[in-house]
């Protein structure tokens, strides 16, 4: 079968929500968007969650400056980072095009628009240094509205 080598990548719980710490989850699973991403037939890169990996699943909510105190935590999203880049680069070197990226706003990690994640803080610095890029959405605080779905049909399915 052929493949259409586009890759969306995701922040790690637009389809784990179940990743998120209690009780911010905005969905039961999935987010809404998934399953219009599912339907673009692009491949899905679901990056890791550094919350998650460093401080568990019984984590109590905290900011981007919070995260960013706990020492080792800009360590092991340089360190994620540097695992998406590779990954990345693989891909571009054979073909494919990244077609965008879904974050979330407001994520202590995966905020892309006013105060930047802290994950999101390196991605975007490693991909202005390798020259890559590509338009990104942010899922919004409020939720996944009618407008915001639209935006993903528009970028990811065409």
């Amino acid at each position: 079968m052929q493949r259409n080598k586009k890759i969306v990548l995701v922040s790690h719980c637009v389809f784990n929500q179940n990743a998120v710490v209690l009780p911010l989850a905005r969905a039961e699973g999935p987010m809404k968007c998934a399953s219009i991403l599912m339907e673009s037939n692009c491949g899905i890169y679901q990056m890791p969650c550094p919350e998650m990996r460093m401080c568990g699943m019984g984590r109590v909510g905290m900011n981007a400056d919070q995260y960013g105190a706990i020492r080792g935590f800009h360590e092991l999203c340089a360190d994620l980072v540097e695992d998406v880049i590779r990954d990345l680069k693989e891909y571009l070197a054979h073909g494919y095009t990244i077609v965008g990226l879904v974050a979330i706003a407001g994520s202590p990690s995966c905020s892309v628009s006013g105060k930047r994640g802290v994950l999101m803080q390196h991605l975007f610095a490693r991909l202005e240094e390798e020259s890559i890029s590509f338009p990104y959405l942010e899922i919004p605080k409020e939720g996944e509205d009618e407008q915001f779905l639209q935006a993903v049909r528009d970028l990811f399915v065409g």
